[in-house]
């Protein structure tokens, strides 16, 4: 069985099991080559703060409560008066089953800590069989399971640019690819703006990294923010808002689909890109000019993807005139040598 892990609360809105065909709309990527790059653990800047010895950190001591306790079977309800009993009572019901403990909080120590002032600092972490990635708007961090300090450094050196000013991270662990991406976006409202993808060449963080760049706009009027990674074991996904460099309007959702196995070997990547507002609603459509904001890749979880396999992504669909808004939900999906972009709901 496949999961598809969506954000938060947006998730709950969606049954993707039931979502079966597309709704019509089915939007092709324009296929682009790119170039990766590897950057080694020793490319880094002297920033690096390697330890040789863990990190001190605290171990929760505290004994967790009722985990020796027995389990307690749920209430049962006795309504007062036998007339607001169950009509479907004669259907006895099976009887429920032991409360589940709450997961345990096995130890605590203090992973990532942004002293260069960056507000909000916008932390974000993964996490891996052995490691744990954390960023934030300025500093990455890795470390053992077991709190042991790997990798301290900047934001900017991690991606490999010391002299741009990085922001809005995202980092995810592929179980499928057994690897960790990140993303970040570079030098924001200026003709510099772009994004920044890392794929670990490797299990482990602390070795060398891919790295892709993402040029935001080849015009030049326009900058992203608010990157978003997701994917399975075939694609990976990338989004950002774009906006305007001069004035800041918002116009629209960027989208990146990359070509897994070609981004592992590093060196020349495929590509697909969808153009900043590709999923506009078109003029004399219902709802007219709507179009998506902050649209999320799943992070997709299981066996290896059959080759129909759609990834689902979520945003906050909207448009101005006439004034409307809603949860959308989408899919990306391949098309023989192309990939496409579809409105599940």
């Amino acid at each position: 069985m496949r999961y598809h892990a969506l954000p938060r609360a947006l998730a709950a809105a969606f049954s993707l099991s039931c979502v079966a065909t597309s709704l019509g709309d089915s939007i092709p990527g324009t296929r682009t080559s790119l170039t990766a790059r590897t950057l080694m653990p020793e490319q880094r800047a002297a920033d690096d703060a390697r330890a040789a010895t863990p990190e001190p950190h605290t171990p929760h001591s505290e004994t967790p409560r009722g985990i020796d306790a027995p389990a307690q079977s749920l209430p049962q309800p006795h309504p007062a008066n036998p007339a607001e009993a169950n009509p479907f009572a004669s259907r006895e019901a099976a009887p429920c089953g032991p409360l589940l403990q709450s997961p345990l909080l096995y130890e605590t120590f203090e992973h990532l800590n942004d002293t260069v002032g960056s507000t909000p600092p916008n932390p974000v972490a993964s996490v891996g069989p052995n490691h744990v990635v954390g960023m934030a708007n300025r500093r990455v961090r890795m470390k053992t399971r077991a709190g042991g300090l790997l990798i301290n450094t900047g934001l900017n050196t991690f991606m490999g640019s010391p002299s741009s000013v990085f922001s809005d991270p995202q980092t995810i662990y592929n179980r499928s690819l057994d690897r960790f991406l990140a993303v970040a976006t570079a030098d924001p409202n200026s003709p510099a703006s772009r994004l920044v993808v890392a794929l670990s060449a490797s299990a482990n963080p602390a070795a060398a990294w891919h790295l892709l760049t993402l040029d935001a706009d080849p015009s030049n009027a326009l900058s992203a923010s608010d990157a978003r990674i997701g994917g399975n074991d075939d694609l990976v996904i990338v989004t950002a808002n774009m906006h305007a460099i001069s004035g800041g309007a918002f116009v629209g959702v960027q989208m990146w689909v990359i070509d897994a196995t070609s981004f592992l070997d590093g060196g020349d990547v495929v590509s697909w890109q969808f153009a900043p507002g590709f999923d506009t609603q078109p003029a004399g459509a219902l709802f007219a000019n709507l179009r998506g904001f902050s649209m999320v890749p799943a992070e997709v979880v299981g066996p290896p993807a059959s080759p129909l396999e759609r990834i689902f992504l979520v945003d906050n669909t909207w448009a101005a005139s006439p004034a409307a808004g809603s949860a959308r939900l989408s899919h990306v999906r391949r098309s023989g040598a192309n990939v496409l972009w579809e409105r599940s709901t």
